[in-house]
């Protein structure tokens, strides 16, 4: 809530939320800047690379990762389970990561190619 005494005051918290606003668009602006990076760099690599936030969700993949946890259309019965137990191991791992005390993990994560298993 807030009291204005008179027009000085709604011009001053008009100016500080302005202010503010920059800050937000430029913040903005320097994330979507990150992330546009990011993607060049894990576009360019040809090993899967998956993103996850600090909760263990997925934000990001590049096209090999997608290829090894993405179910294509008029997939056989064994490509659907090599994605499946891919997302069951994976899940896993971050889940350990998750558990863990450790700022840092190092571990190896054993995936199966979809198409030729």
């Amino acid at each position: 809530m807030s009291i204005l005494r008179n027009v000085g005051d709604l011009r001053r918290a008009t100016e500080q939320i302005e202010e503010n606003y920059r800050k937000m668009r430029t913040a903005e602006l320097q994330a979507s800047a990150e992330r546009d990076r990011l993607n060049l760099i894990i576009d360019s690599v040809a090993d899967p690379i998956v993103v996850t936030d600090a909760g263990g969700a997925t934000s990001l993949m590049n096209d090999p990762a997608e290829r090894l946890f993405m179910i294509p259309a008029g997939a056989t019965q064994g490509e659907q389970r090599h994605v499946q137990s891919n997302d069951a191991h994976f899940s896993s791992f971050v889940s350990g990561m998750l558990l863990s005390d450790d700022q840092r993990r190092v571990g190896e994560v054993n995936l199966i190619e979809p198409a030729t298993g």
